[in-house]
């Protein structure tokens, strides 16, 4: 195992990360007639980060995806954001135009190298993370005059050479986390979930048991969790009611937009351990949490404290902290909606800490003025 670790150290040590290697070409947002943003098609880290400051730009903004043709584009006054990633053909295309765009700047909300170095999710995931996140960066490094990234630590983690990114907070638009459904049912029957991506296998081994003895223990609880690839087994492995235990794959990020907003839920679970990918995530998922008008219990780390209310849960990393939480929130319908009503108010806590444009242009319009 600890040959594993050093090996993986070494392995996140020679990934490239990514760095704003032109940012004293910059000439300033003067100069800045149009924003193009290429993007994954819906996506969280779109809507959750760039979809709400598109919407008071005083330059027109267009949205496109990452396998769309760019030659119809004028480059000239361009300035163009890349949401995580950026595909080979519009690599050269950026490449090619260098010089007449306006500017480059790349938005990460991860690690991506310490998500390929990691031991902590499907082979095929990190794969694709290193082929859209990682391989092009040798090349994207010396086009790119802005980085941005999430969070202080991730900021500090690819920090290099004297460069550094600029932080660029969730600030997710009303529509993201208002309440659109119609709020959980009253009654005996308690539904829980815990919705994660394929990058959180530590997460789902620290659950199993955890829920096992919790859908053992109240005949009324019924738990649902999303997951992938090695989790599935581990969650079908458990000796639980069928009907109470529903494993489901990932959805689609509009399917699973639209499905939080109209199908609450009670309990929602948010444990997060501790390590290089996790500790430099930012607190997104407490939007999620908002949308599903469920009582979260969070794991009790600075991540999730950023936004926190009173009323809210947090638990530390020990099994039979989150059995006591999922124990009171299980039997205590005025607990549970003390902590929802808590998690709606958080959220607007997220956008006042969140500036409404991108760290270091000055493109707003309607009052909005950023740039640092």
């Amino acid at each position: 195992m600890h040959l594993g670790h050093t090996v993986r150290e070494r392995l996140y040590r020679a990934l490239p990360k990514p760095a704003a290697q032109r940012a004293g070409d910059f000439g300033g947002s003067t100069g800045i007639r149009r924003l193009l943003v290429l993007t994954k098609p819906g996506n969280p880290s779109f809507s959750y980060y760039i979809e709400d400051r598109l919407r008071a730009l005083a330059v027109p903004a267009e949205v496109r995806a990452l396998n769309a043709r760019l030659d119809d584009l004028d480059p000239h006054g361009t300035f163009v954001i890349l949401c995580r990633y950026v595909k080979p053909r519009q690599l050269l295309w950026l490449r090619r135009h260098r010089r007449a765009l306006s500017g480059i700047g790349l938005f990460v909300d991860d690690d991506i190298a310490a998500m390929v170095a990691a031991n902590d999710g499907p082979l095929d995931y990190r794969a694709y993370l290193f082929g859209m996140g990682v391989l092009p960066l040798p090349l994207l490094n010396g086009l790119l005059t802005h980085l941005w990234t999430s969070t202080e630590p991730l900021a500090k983690a690819l920090a290099q050479g004297g460069l550094t990114a600029s932080i660029l907070a969730p600030r997710p638009g009303r529509e993201h986390y208002r309440a659109t459904g119609s709020q959980p049912a009253a009654g005996d029957a308690v539904r829980m979930v815990f919705h994660a991506t394929g990058a959180h296998f530590s997460e789902h081994q620290f659950l199993v048991p955890i829920v096992a003895d919790m859908l053992a223990r109240h005949a009324h609880l019924s738990f649902e969790v999303i997951a992938e690839g090695a989790p599935i087994r581990w969650w079908s492995d458990l000796a639980a009611d069928p009907g109470r235990l529903h494993i489901r794959t990932p959805l689609r990020w509009p399917d699973y937009f639209r499905e939080t907003a109209s199908k609450p839920a009670d309990i929602a679970l948010v444990p997060l351990l501790p390590g290089k990918t996790n500790d430099r995530r930012s607190d997104t998922k407490r939007i999620d949490v908002s949308r599903l008008q469920a009582a979260a219990i969070y794991a009790n780390c600075d991540i999730y404290r950023r936004c926190a209310m009173p009323g809210e849960i947090f638990a530390d990393p020990r099994p039979e902290a989150w059995r006591m939480e999922i124990d009171r929130l299980a039997t205590d319908p005025f607990l549970r909606q003390r902590a929802r009503e808590a998690t709606m108010a958080s959220m607007a806590i997220m956008r006042e800490a969140s500036q409404p444009g991108f760290p270091g242009l000055t493109l707003h319009q309607n009052g909005y003025s950023h740039d640092t």
